[in-house]
């Protein structure tokens, strides 16, 4: 059906709408199908992200319309565009077949395996942002990652301690790599408008992070812990740790034995990144939730 026009066109929300009528597509809430249709946004996140055309190898999840794939497989050596909707990777396909770095994947980007890049851009679907960031961030030797994303999401990654945005986002993100906000993106500049603002933003991971990363279930005790304490922000503490850690009969001696004196008044909300580290680095030494 396909002439090679859209591919390469200035897309805008009216050919959007024209094109998804033609392709038989009403897009899904669900999905978080809101697709960017301005290519200068698309220009904007490929120029902060420096790319090379010899050693890029790019992942963008989500390609829609391919707005930003279009010039993505002119700026990198290889394009791995992952699309869930079985439509829109048809239309991709056809497109884009003439473009040989372009490896079009059909699949769900949470459940199947990636393949190997350096780099993410991407217009993500908004609905997978924080468990996305847990596959592609939270690890040893992590890509760049340069996304738009809800600005909500955004701000409370960059939240700093003892604000209220301050959330295990924030410490997650910041102990893999360095976030960057780099402007906010008009609503107008995606088909259908979404209701939420939305923002580009960068992550830079840290050039070398503790070797207490390089196992898996050490991430994951990590991880664990902040989406196990941070209901409990508010508390001090030991409370707060309490909590989470009763469930694994752990006695609040035990708890209090994993704070230093100097914690022990401050609430979850007040620590720096380094106190959740720690705390997860002596969980696991001291092997508090092993299964007996």
């Amino acid at each position: 059906m396909s002439n090679h026009h859209f591919f390469d066109s200035q897309l805008d929300p009216f050919k959007a709408q024209q094109l998804l009528h033609s392709l038989k597509i009403k897009p899904n809430k669900k999905l978080g199908q809101n697709f960017l249709v301005d290519k200068n946004i698309a220009a904007k996140l490929i120029s902060v992200a420096n790319l090379s055309k010899e050693t890029d190898e790019i992942l963008e999840v989500g390609p829609g319309l391919g707005c930003l794939t279009s010039l993505l497989v002119k700026n990198t050596k290889k394009v791995h565009a992952i699309e869930l909707d079985k439509r829109l990777y048809r239309f991709l396909k056809d497109e884009t077949s003439k473009n040989e770095n372009l490896n079009l994947i059909l699949g769900d980007v949470l459940k199947i395996e990636i393949p190997s890049h350096n780099k993410v851009v991407s217009n993500i679907p908004y609905t997978i942002t924080g468990p996305l960031l847990s596959k592609l961030l939270f690890k040893s030797n992590a890509p760049e990652i340069y996304m738009i994303i809800e600005k909500a999401l955004a701000d409370r990654i960059m939240a700093q301690p003892n604000t209220e945005a301050f959330s295990r986002l924030s410490v997650s993100v910041k102990t893999f790599a360095k976030p960057t906000i780099i402007q906010k993106i008009q609503r107008k500049c995606f088909y259908p408008i979404p209701k939420i603002e939305l923002t580009m933003i960068k992550l830079i991971p840290h050039g070398k992070i503790d070797e207490f990363f390089d196992l898996e279930e050490n991430i994951k005790l990590f991880l664990n812990l902040l989406r196990g304490i941070f209901p409990y922000k508010n508390k001090d503490s030991v409370n707060a740790l309490y909590l989470y850690l009763k469930k694994f009969e752990v006695s609040k001696a035990d708890t209090l034995g994993l704070l230093k004196s100097s914690q022990k008044s401050k609430k979850i909300r007040a620590f720096d990144l380094n106190d959740f580290f720690m705390i997860a680095k002596e969980i696991e030494s001291q092997g508090l939730l092993r299964e007996n």
